[in-house]
């Protein structure tokens, strides 16, 4: 008869303590991909928000050179912006130059904060 430790090669099946360790690798893997996953979407978000925004800024650009030329402090009509987006233009005189050049400003907002804003001169030819 054998006395001490039963043979290892006997044992069958996971003991407690190596199912609380699986268990807590594959929740903390688990845990690490859905963070994972919602950081990207949120990038995603505001990619998409920032492309919108550059794409409407000249899109307001393009619309303003179709236009006749407004002296400033006149401006031009903003175009149409998807909701949640505001666009705002401003014409501005360029110091010490001829009066027909003008400095047009173009920033578009998503919820009072601004995201794109561009410049561009305007000549009345």
């Amino acid at each position: 008869m054998r006395r001490g430790l039963p043979a290892l090669a006997d044992d069958r099946g996971f003991t407690l303590v190596e199912w609380v360790v699986a268990i807590g690798i594959t929740a903390t893997a688990l845990v690490a991909a859905l963070v994972g996953i919602a950081v990207a979407s949120r990038s995603a978000a505001l990619a998409d928000e920032r492309l919108t925004a550059g794409l409407l800024a000249r899109s307001q650009l393009e619309s303003i050179k179709a236009q006749p030329y407004a002296t400033p402090p006149d401006s031009y009509p903003a175009v149409g912006a998807p909701p949640g987006y505001s666009v705002q233009v401003q014409t501005l005189t360029v110091p010490g130059a001829d009066a027909n050049i003008e400095l047009v400003r173009v920033t578009v907002y998503r919820q009072g904060q601004a995201l794109e804003s561009i410049e561009s001169y305007r000549v009345n030819r």
